[in-house]
């Protein structure tokens, strides 16, 4: 059923988006969805800091034979307290109640972090965001298990913390997390060890930009003008067109190209305020074509290719970049010029870098999980990603077979 309603809502979105209908959906018969967007104020986040496992602490001194994280006092055990040296751990982070707004067809109150592969003492040190009901919510389940191909996962912990226990909730800005140390169990593989995590919930109603906010940065100020220049693509036909944002002082000295993610708009006016508003920089936010404001100026005429170019490839995105650049340098001679690239607009910018060369940027910065996926291990690697279908028919490899998983090189862990 949940299934079912998925599909449902996949095909109605689908629909209203392909019709000339753009009235708001209709939530009355979801009131699941109708709730989760319209009464924000019945909602809190929990932000969740999972760190790791750790031998328990006797009298006041950790396990010893360990090699730690220094600032959590999390690594890999040399002996004793581990839970085995082939374990593939992986935890499940949920919120538990009558009510909590989440179900298994919109699990907003659920998520599972990476299983870890054979390690010993695991070390997640990830962050996650769960939403659910205030008067529904009871608490959180956390529950660690050891991953198993050829059987039923092993339940290796499990644990509740109550609402009681939590800190209440605060704006979304704060930036006070309340530290947890749960008690590994008496017996079994976790023996003599101990849990540590961080959470803070804060309030549905609160952002960490307000629509106002976002409303007003188009506004031209005392110091910083706003205009858009449209880079019109060789083709001739709109969606072929790319939209430059410009954000422009009165006297500056240093510019950032901002290239945005797939499905993505500028939106961060907290990250730039920080990173370079306040640092003088004008920001220049690249729309490429069919992405961002281009959408909204309705230069796209086929809802399929929605944040989709027609070819399919990153090299059509190298001509918007290159106007970019271009407009930039004839509007000022910028001593410092950045790049900054969110998400999908890493491996884009990243592209353009490699076939245009870096001499135009004086530095750099990726805000992309992409870039995750490029410590593949080589060209024997390579030439497995870019022949998986020769391999299959070879019984080489098999779906479940992982190629160039990323991971972190041991002199960084």
């Amino acid at each position: 059923e949940g299934t079912q309603n998925t599909i449902d809502w996949l095909l109605f979105v689908c629909v209203k988006t392909m019709t000339t209908d753009t009235s708001w959906p209709n939530f009355d018969k979801t009131p699941i969805y109708k709730s989760f967007f319209e009464d924000h104020e019945s909602y809190e986040r929990y932000h969740v800091n999972l760190i790791g496992v750790r031998p328990k602490k006797e009298g006041g001194k950790t396990i010893s034979g360990s090699i730690f994280n220094r600032k959590y006092n999390i690594g890999i055990a040399k002996r004793k307290a581990f839970v085995d040296p082939t374990a593939d751990p992986y935890a499940v982070i949920e919120l538990v109640g009558d009510d909590t707004g989440s179900t298994d067809y919109f699990p907003v109150g659920k998520f599972r972090f990476k299983t870890l592969q054979d390690t010993p003492l695991p070390t997640w040190d990830a962050k996650t965001i769960l939403i659910g009901k205030k008067e529904g919510t009871k608490g959180l389940r956390l529950t660690i298990l050891d991953g198993n191909k050829r059987s039923e996962d092993e339940l290796l912990y499990c644990v509740e913390i109550d609402r009681s226990d939590l800190p209440e909730a605060s704006d979304l800005n704060s930036s006070e997390w309340k530290e947890f140390v749960l008690p590994g169990p008496g017996d079994g593989r976790m023996k003599g060890l101990e849990i540590f995590l961080r959470i803070k919930v804060s309030d549905g109603n609160s952002r960490v930009v307000s629509k106002e906010d976002t409303e007003n940065q188009y506004e031209n100020t005392n110091d910083t003008s706003y205009v858009e220049k449209v880079l019109e693509d060789s083709s001739g036909k709109p969606e072929d067109n790319a939209l430059l944002q410009c954000w422009q002082h009165s006297s500056p000295s240093k510019a950032v190209l901002w290239v945005l993610g797939r499905n993505d708009c500028f939106m961060h006016k907290n990250v730039a305020t920080k990173l370079f508003f306040e640092q003088n920089y004008d920001v220049y936010v690249l729309n490429y074509k069919m992405n961002g404001f281009c959408r909204k100026k309705g230069w796209i005429s086929d809802p399929h290719y929605n944040s989709h170019c027609f070819s399919g490839s990153f090299d059509v995105y190298n001509n918007d970049i290159g106007q970019a650049l271009k407009f930039i340098q004839e509007h000022h001679n910028y001593d410092t010029m950045m790049g900054y690239a969110h998400s999908t607009g890493g491996p884009i910018l990243l592209n353009y870098l490699m076939h245009h060369g870096d001499d135009t940027f004086d530095g750099f910065i990726f805000n992309s999980p992409f870039l995750d996926w490029g410590f593949v291990g080589g060209d024997l690697v390579e030439f497995g990603l870019e022949h998986t279908r020769t391999l299959r028919k070879l019984h080489l490899v098999d779906k479940n077979t992982k190629i160039g998983v990323a991971s972190t090189p041991k002199a960084l862990q």
